[in-house]
């Protein structure tokens, strides 16, 4: 036989028997206790999460995740998806995902349990961005001084040495002039920087 068990809530069930005959006498059989488990989420709160959302070249081999609310006897699957829909799957216990075989931009996580009663449920998800490709930058360095020579008067102190910046950048994105093997840096604001050299080093060369 069969029974409809809707309207219990999950946990211990326990089941009695009795029977009846046509004389009207009654009497209790051997019961059974069974356990009804009908969510891999019993408290709806499985989620995915990450403390970086946004993942660069170094970080797309090894992007740390953690999962939340899984149910003792359930088991977690994190899924990855591109933009062209391809997919890295691993264990919620893992950790980390290998991202290298997917495509920059949005990533989208899902997760997932399934409990040792064969239930599956979908927990909250998250989105990031995968962006391992380096920004391309054309600096353009202005004249020196005016006349672009440095004069005996000049070499003893600093010398400002500007330009700008095209490209795939931002503000606050920093350009570093490395002279004659030392390195100086200074940001970008609006396209253009300024960087103080000792003018003494600035004979080049510039990189």
């Amino acid at each position: 036989g069969t029974a409809d068990l809707t309207g219990l809530v999950d946990g211990a069930i326990i089941v009695s028997v009795s029977a009846t005959d046509t004389a009207g006498n009654t009497t209790a059989g051997t019961g059974a206790a069974i356990t009804l488990d009908t969510s891999a989420d019993a408290d709806a709160n499985l989620a995915v999460s990450f403390s970086d959302i946004l993942i660069n070249a170094a970080e797309r081999t090894a992007v740390a995740f953690e999962v939340t609310g899984l149910d003792g006897d359930a088991l977690a699957t994190v899924t990855f998806t591109d933009i062209n829909g391809t997919t890295v799957v691993v264990p919620g216990s893992a950790g980390t995902a290998d991202l290298t075989g997917l495509v920059d931009g949005a990533i989208i996580v899902s997760v997932s349990a399934t409990d040792t009663a064969g239930n599956t449920t979908a927990g909250t998800g998250a989105a990031i961005t995968l962006d391992t490709t380096p920004p391309i930058a054309i600096v353009t360095l202005d004249p020196i001084t005016a006349d672009n020579v440095i004069t005996s008067a000049e070499a003893g102190g600093l010398v400002a040495v500007t330009g700008t910046v095209s490209g795939d950048v931002a503000d606050g994105g920093i350009v570093t002039l490395t002279v004659n093997g030392i390195n100086y840096a200074g940001s970008v604001t609006g396209g253009v920087f300024s960087i103080d050299v000792p003018a003494a080093r600035v004979s080049g060369p510039f990189t």
